[in-house]
């Protein structure tokens, strides 16, 4: 058990080294303050709105086009880079929540002074604060292997 053990954590440190780390660590950073930011659409949408505001099919047009131009951008790297196919899925993500984020949350976030103001440096700094706490779990994660062999047993 200790042998296959040693090969695991061996495989994982080969893993880290092989690729490029603060692609993974930005991409991981990325998809999880999206995923955040789409579960909240659903948590914090004002109860008497019906149905959810949508951009002008201008601005919905933008953002699908910057949502693909993105994801087939990345997508691209990958195939010069000839990285493993989980790179081309972990893109695809962070990629998918933030269009949905953009879509839904600009309307929202454009009608909510009507219901109540706003301190977009709150915001800000929340945002800021709670992306900089992402990043130390990331990284002290990264840094301290054990600490992930203990969350597998």
């Amino acid at each position: 058990m200790s042998a296959e053990l040693i090969n695991t954590a061996l495989g994982g440190l080969h893993y880290l080294q092989t690729y490029e780390r603060f692609l993974i660590r930005g991409i991981v950073t990325f998809a999880y303050v999206g995923w955040a930011a789409y579960a909240s659409l659903f948590i914090f949408r004002p109860l008497d709105q019906t149905r959810p505001q949508r951009l002008p099919s201008w601005a919905s047009f933008l953002v699908n086009a910057v949502a693909l131009t993105t994801l087939m951008g990345f997508w691209t790297l990958f195939a010069v880079q000839r990285s493993p196919w989980t790179f081309y899925i972990y893109i695809a993500f962070p990629c998918y929540f933030w269009r949905q984020v953009l879509l839904q949350g600009i309307p929202a976030l454009l009608h909510l002074p009507r219901y109540k103001k706003v301190d977009y440096s709150r915001v800000l700094i929340s945002v800021i604060a709670s992306v900089a706490v992402l990043q130390g779990m990331v990284v002290s994660s990264v840094s301290h292997p054990s600490l992930l062999l203990l969350t597998w047993q």
